[in-house]
């Protein structure tokens, strides 16, 4: 199993509007491709200083094939969520395999 983190910084003045924007459509439109089967998107507490709010999306994916079918056919994804808001929505990503996990 495999999580896709993107990593957003937001900027105050976009804040709500590209919350519900990411909420509402975006992860619905992630999730309908079939290559992720969860999503998790939370508000990173530990803020680094920077201007705005972080924000992290997880995205689980059961293969590594399967990541890269996203990659091949779906990559545009995040570009074109940050476009309209012109430099004021950035981000990072990150594939992570998961190695272990228990709990209580």
């Amino acid at each position: 199993m495999y999580i896709f983190n993107t990593t957003f910084n937001i900027d105050l003045s976009v804040i709500e509007e590209s919350k519900i924007k990411i909420e509402n459509d975006f992860i619905p439109s992630i999730l309908e491709t079939g290559l992720f089967n969860k999503a998790i998107f939370t508000e990173v507490l530990t803020q680094d200083g920077t201007e705005g709010k972080t924000y992290s999306l997880q995205l689980f994916c059961p293969s590594h094939s399967h990541f890269m079918q996203y990659k091949k056919f779906h990559e545009t994804y995040f570009a074109e969520l940050a476009k309209p808001y012109n430099g004021k929505l950035v981000y990072f990503q990150t594939l992570m395999e998961i190695v272990s996990v228990k709990s209580t």
